[in-house]
Order: C-alpha cells, then sequence, then structure tokens
C-alpha cells in the first residue's frame, strides 16, 4: 500500500512538471513574419506600452463612473403599537357639550409607511 502511493505520488509530480513546462521554440528556424511576432510578443518595452493603455483605460471608466449619478431608494413601514389619545375640547366636536368637558380623539393610524428617492449628481 506504502508503495503504490509513494508511486502515485512520483507520477503525478512528474506529469505536473512535464505540464509546467513551456513550449521551446526554435529561434533559428523562424521566417520574418514568426521572429517579428515573436519579439513584439516578448518585448519588455512593449509590455509594458500595453499595460500602460491597459491602466489608462481602467483610469478612463473610472472618471466615467465617477459623473454617474448616486441613487438612493429608502423605504419605511411602521406598526404603531400604541396610538396616542390627545385630548380636545368636546365642543368642538359637539357644539351642545359643556365648554370644560374634554374628549380623547386618537389622530393616528395603526400602519404607516414612507418611501423615498435621492438622486445626486455632481456638475
Amino acid at each position: 500500500m506504502k508503495k503504490t502511493y509513494i508511486l502515485s505520488l512520483a507520477w503525478i509530480v512528474s506529469v505536473l512538471s512535464v505540464l509546467g513546462q513551456e513550449k521551446k521554440i526554435n529561434l533559428n528556424a523562424l521566417t520574418l513574419e514568426e521572429a517579428v511576432k515573436y519579439s513584439l510578443d516578448h518585448s519588455p518595452t512593449f509590455i509594458a506600452q500595453q499595460l500602460k493603455e491597459q491602466q489608462a483605460g481602467y483610469k478612463l471608466s473610472q472618471v466615467k463612473l465617477d459623473y454617474l449619478p448616486d441613487i438612493y431608494v429608502t423605504s419605511d413601514l411602521r406598526r404603531n403599537i400604541i396610538i396616542p389619545s390627545t385630548p380636545i375640547p368636546a365642543s368642538m366636536i359637539n357644539p351642545s357639550a359643556p365648554e370644560d368637558e374634554l374628549m380623547y380623539m386618537r389622530f393616528n393610524t395603526p400602519w404607516s409607511s414612507g418611501a423615498g428617492l435621492n438622486v445626486t449628481f455632481d456638475i
């Protein structure tokens, strides 16, 4: 069992090392077009220039995204468990009621909700 385990591990390591190797190019047998393409693909200055262009593209997209508006949407739903009662003079509701009598009224609802939309835009 131990021998099988060691052989399997050695086989996996050898396969991974073979797969990890880069394809070798015979530089002496290249045509002019292949040589130009190879030199452009592996040129450090060309690669650096491509990375600078890519970085400039990312910066440009970031600047464009900065001009998009910020949109915030809010909503609220509340259940009013305790609805407060407000004392008012009873004569406001019933003109024949005595002036010193108070009547308790509720001015709220059991449920309340709200919604809002906020848009900000940099000029």
